[in-house]
């Protein structure tokens, strides 16, 4: 073959090729070792937003493309000139004519020379804006989704919650009735009881102290007959027997009026908790909140609730009253029932076979704090479970509710105080401590 007809068939052939990569909708181009286009086919002139190929020839990204994309596509360029590692299908966007922001699968491949030196760049990239677009739809239509259902599992848990407040309202209603029935029968009993009481008083008023005390004196006045018609030693025998039976008959009067008083004082302050619960059960809960209330005689009161069981298992209740006054505002029968309940727990928590059985009760003012401390040497707890005794539903008992505690807070909470409870360690006891403000108060 001629050297003309070999130079026909180049052209042919490098007319088949142009041809080719100019009808294809990728974009096709080629650079030199300085990052500059020797060859772009229609796709990479168009993309570029020109018209023909001369007015992309001879320049590099930089000039072609705008700001920090032109940056990192020359910045790529020379990363492969230097390196000889090509890139392949990464995923880079750049901007049209329009300001329109395009997607390309850019694929660069190193070209060497004879020698091993890079000095070409064949580039090619597919247009991946569609997909973008479409995968960016995808992702919100996912977040809307994602916003949808969280929405969609607050309204959930709303409504869980005000179907368990509508079930505790009724719960709530239920036992409002049934202890409006246990109030009464209760406040029956108490009235007879004091009524024995008062009997009980009555007859020992009437009892026989006197007459055996004015007989012990009759005895006293006519010793000297009596010593004439009995002898002296018999005389003086039945002077000390009468007037030890007296002694004795006014020791045991003494004692046991002051604990049958000890007993009406008591059944007393049960008839006025009665009252006060028999008022919230009726629905007048709201008069007894924020009436002024003495927290000393709230702290007598649960004392006195609590007698039995503290002699029961020889606890030692000490109250330190510290001076000042211990006046707040607040709803009695909540008050009670936090004090009750912390002291309760102290009960509770304390070894029946202990050596040492002892609740100290701490009551002081500081300015307008009062501060009020319940110290047991019961069995306390560990910092795990104390971080989670305030939870709604967590107990350490095995009867418990897990709502003694979160209660107590509550209502101290409510009444612009503070309710805390911590432990040393396990068998090293317990201290609460609640703080009012008589200002916020």
């Amino acid at each position: 073959m001629s050297q003309t007809s070999e130079n026909n068939a180049g052209q042919v052939e490098s007319a088949l090729l142009r041809t080719l990569i100019d009808s294809l909708p990728d974009v096709i181009y080629v650079k030199d070792d300085k990052g500059r286009k020797i060859i772009a086919n229609h796709a990479d002139v168009a993309s570029l937003g020109l018209s023909g190929e001369e007015e992309v020839i001879g320049k590099t990204d930089l000039e072609l493309l705008e700001g920090s994309v032109g940056e990192r596509c020359y910045r790529d360029d020379m990363d492969i000139i230097s390196t000889g590692k090509p890139i392949v299908n990464k995923e880079e966007f750049f901007f049209d004519a329009d300001g329109k922001q395009q997607w390309l699968l850019t694929t660069k491949i190193p070209v060497q020379d004879a020698g091993g030196k890079t000095s070409h760049i064949l580039g090619i990239g597919h247009n991946i804006t569609r997909r973008k677009q479409h995968e960016e739809s995808l992702r919100k239509l996912n977040d809307e989704l994602s916003s949808q259902t969280e929405e969609l599992t607050k309204l959930n848990e709303q409504l869980t919650l005000q179907k368990e407040q509508e079930t505790e309202k009724a719960i709530a209603q239920g036992k409002f009735e049934i202890a409006s029935e246990i109030l009464h029968d209760i406040g029956n009993a108490l009235v007879g009881f004091g009524a024995y009481l008062n009997r009980i008083n009555r007859i020992l008023e009437k009892g026989n102290l006197k007459a055996v005390t004015n007989l012990s004196l009759f005895i006293g006045n006519q010793q000297g007959v009596l010593a004439n018609a009995l002898g002296a030693d018999k005389a003086n025998a039945l002077l000390a027997l009468t007037e030890g039976i007296a002694k004795t008959q006014t020791e045991n009067n003494a004692e046991f009026s002051a604990s049958v008083n000890e007993l009406l004082n008591i059944t007393a302050h049960i008839q006025e908790i009665l009252n006060i619960q028999r008022q919230f059960v009726a629905g007048r809960e709201g008069q007894q909140q924020r009436k002024p209330v003495n927290l000393v005689n709230i702290i007598s009161d649960c004392r006195s609730m609590l007698l039995a069981s503290l002699e029961k298992k020889r606890i030692k209740l000490h109250a330190n009253i510290a001076p000042g006054t211990f006046i707040i505002k607040g709803d009695h029968t909540k008050l009670m029932q936090v004090i009750l309940n912390v002291l309760k727990n102290s009960v509770e928590a304390i070894d029946m076979e202990a050596d040492e059985k002892d609740i100290n009760i701490s009551l002081r003012a500081d300015g307008t704090l009062i501060e009020l401390k319940v110290k047991d040497n019961g069995k306390g707890f560990s910092p795990e479970t104390g971080a989670r005794l305030f939870e709604r539903g967590f107990t350490t008992k095995s009867n418990g509710t897990g709502l003694g505690l979160y209660n107590c807070r509550s209502i101290i909470e409510s009444h612009a105080g503070e309710f805390n409870i911590a432990s040393p360690g396990v068998d090293h006891g317990a201290e609460v401590n609640i703080v009012f403000n008589q200002e916020e108060n």
